[in-house]
C-alpha cells in the first residue's frame, strides 16, 4: 500500500519508509474527478451563448435613422471553393452597385441567412458576384446552388438622424463655451461695427414649364415648317402655334409610388458602403457606423507545437489510478473554426492533439523494480476564444501507454502498466507574445503547465 500526494507515491518520493511505514490506501481521486469537469463544462456554455446573444443596448439603437429598402429575388448559380464568393443569378434586373451590403434570406418572413458584399456585376448575363461578410445561421454556413433567396437592399434614409443623448449633452456644453467667449469679448473689447448691406429684393424662382403633349392623327398631319411673322423677330420671340383645345388641357397625374419604408435594421443599415459614385465624398474619420461589419478569424494559424511538465496518470501494482511526475511533447492541428461561435470577440475551434509523455516509475511492486513508460495520447479539442488573449476548452481522447524499458517487473505488472485508458478533461489558454501562449490543463490523462508556439 502507498500514500498519495495530488497522486503520486509518497514511498517514490521518500525511500526510507518504504519498509518500515505502512500507510493507508491513497484517495480514490479519478471518481471524483469526472463530475468536476462535467460541472466545468456545463457553466463555460451558458457563459458563452450569452456573450454571443447578447442584445442591443437601448440607447444604441434608439436614434438610428428609418430606411428605405427594396426586395427582390435570386438564385444561387455557383459557389467558390473557399465558398466565400458566389454567382447570383438577378432575373429581377435589380443590379446592385459594387461594394453595396446585402442580405438575403430564404423567405421575407424568415431571418436573414447570410450578408454579402457586391463585388462585380455583369450585366449583359443578368449576373453579380457577392463575397460573404457574415453568417447569421451557423447550421447552414453554405448557400447551395439552385436556391432561390430574396435579397435585401438599403436605398436611402427616410427620417432625419437623431443625435443620441450623449451627444445633445456635448452640443450643449459647446454651445455653453461660445456662448460664454461671445459674453467676454463683449465686455471687455470692442467690436468692430458690421459692414452695411444694401437689402435685396426677393426674386420669387421662375415657376416650372410643364408642356402639354400634343396628339396629332397620321392622316391629318403634314409637314408644315413655322416661320416668324416679321423677319426682323428673332427666334426666341416668336409665338408658339395655337394648340388644340384637347391639347392644352393638362394630363392626368399618376400616382408615385414611393419605396417601403422599414423600421432601422442593425445588420443591414450598418453594413451600408457609402456610394462615392458622381459625388464628392470626404472620409472625415467618423464612418464607423456605415462599414462593413466583416468578421475575420481571431486565430490565423492552424498549427501549434508545444512542450509541458507535470504530473501524468498511471497506475500502481493493485491497479488503481496514480499520477507520476515528468514532462511531455505535443503538436496540435486545427481542423474547423467558427462553426459554432462566430463573432468578433467570440469564436470557436476545434484541434486534433498528438500528445507524448515521459515518465519513470520506482519500486512498483517490490523494492528494486523500475519501468519507464512513454504514452501517447490521441484527443480531440473544442475550444472558445474570448478574444486574442483568453480560451477555455474541453477534450476527450485515448491514452496507450508505452513501456520503453522495464526492470524487474513480471507479466501481470508490465500488462497492468500498459492498460489504455480514457483522456478527457479541459483547461485554459492565455497568450503571452504574437504567437506564443501559455497552456493549462487538468484532466484524467495530465495536470500539467505548457508553453505552445502557434505557426
Amino acid at each position: 500500500m502507498n500514500a498519495s500526494l495530488l497522486g503520486i507515491p509518497y514511498r517514490s518520493l521518500n525511500p526510507i519508509y518504504r519498509s518500515k511505514v505502512k500507510f493507508r490506501r491513497p484517495f480514490e481521486w479519478g471518481r471524483a474527478r469526472p463530475f468536476a469537469l462535467l460541472a466545468c463544462a456545463l457553466l463555460t456554455g451558458p457563459l458563452a451563448l450569452a456573450q454571443k446573444n447578447r442584445p442591443y443596448p437601448a440607447d444604441e439603437v434608439s436614434h438610428y435613422p428609418e430606411i428605405a429598402a427594396r426586395t427582390y429575388p435570386v438564385m444561387v448559380i455557383q459557389r467558390s471553393q473557399s465558398e466565400r464568393v458566389y454567382f447570383f443569378q438577378d432575373s429581377a434586373g435589380a443590379k446592385p452597385k459594387t461594394g453595396k451590403i446585402i442580405l438575403v434570406k430564404p423567405s421575407l418572413s424568415e431571418n436573414p441567412r447570410m450578408a454579402l458584399r457586391i463585388l462585380r456585376t455583369y450585366d449583359d448575363t443578368h449576373r453579380f458576384a457577392a463575397k460573404r461578410v457574415k453568417i447569421y445561421d451557423p447550421t447552414q454556413p453554405v448557400l447551395p446552388n439552385g436556391q432561390v433567396l430574396y435579397v435585401i437592399e438599403k436605398v436611402a434614409e427616410v427620417s432625419a438622424y437623431v443625435p443620441s443623448p450623449k451627444e445633445i449633452q456635448q452640443d450643449r456644453l459647446d454651445l455653453s463655451e461660445l456662448e460664454a467667449a461671445s459674453s467676454a469679448v463683449g465686455a471687455g473689447m470692442v467690436q468692430p461695427a458690421p459692414r452695411a448691406v444694401a437689402p435685396r429684393a426677393y426674386v420669387p424662382p421662375p415657376a416650372p414649364r410643364v408642356i402639354p403633349p400634343v396628339t396629332v392623327p397620321l392622316e391629318t398631319a403634314s409637314p408644315q415648317a413655322v416661320e416668324p411673322q416679321n423677319a426682323t423677330e428673332t427666334p426666341s420671340s416668336a409665338e408658339p402655334p395655337a394648340l388644340a383645345p384637347e391639347a392644352q388641357a393638362s394630363p392626368t397625374p399618376q400616382p408615385v409610388v414611393m419605396p417601403t419604408v422599414v423600421p432601422y435594421d442593425p445588420d443591414l443599415d450598418a453594413g451600408i458602403t457609402p456610394d462615392t459614385e458622381g459625388e464628392d465624398y470626404v472620409n472625415d474619420g467618423n464612418n464607423s457606423a456605415i462599414e462593413a461589419q466583416e468578421v475575420h478569424s481571431i486565430v490565423e494559424d492552424k498549427n501549434e507545437f508545444g512542450l509541458g511538465t507535470g504530473f501524468y496518470h498511471g497506475y500502481t501494482a493493485n491497479g488503481t489510478a496514480s499520477f507520476y511526475a515528468g514532462f511531455h511533447l505535443e503538436y496540435s492541428r486545427m481542423l474547423f473554426d467558427r462553426f459554432f461561435a462566430d463573432d468578433k470577440t467570440l469564436q470557436d475551434a476545434l484541434f486534433l492533439t498528438l500528445q507524448f509523455q515521459y515518465y519513470s516509475v520506482t519500486t512498483f511492486a517490490n523494492l528494486g523494480d523500475s519501468a519507464t513508460i512513454s504514452p501517447v495520447v490521441l484527443k480531440a479539442r473544442y475550444q472558445l476564444f474570448f478574444g486574442e488573449d483568453v480560451s477555455a476548452f474541453v477534450y476527450g481522447g485515448l491514452i496507450k501507454p508505452l513501456i520503453v524499458s522495464q526492470l524487474n517487473l513480471s507479466a501481470t505488472n508490465i500488462g497492468t502498466l500498459g492498460t489504455i485508458s480514457p483522456a478527457f478533461g479541459l483547461g485554459m489558454e492565455f497568450r503571452l507574445g504574437p504567437r506564443w501562449v501559455l497552456k493549462t490543463e487538468i484532466g484524467a490523462d495530465l495536470l500539467g503547465l505548457g508553453i505552445l508556439i502557434r505557426f
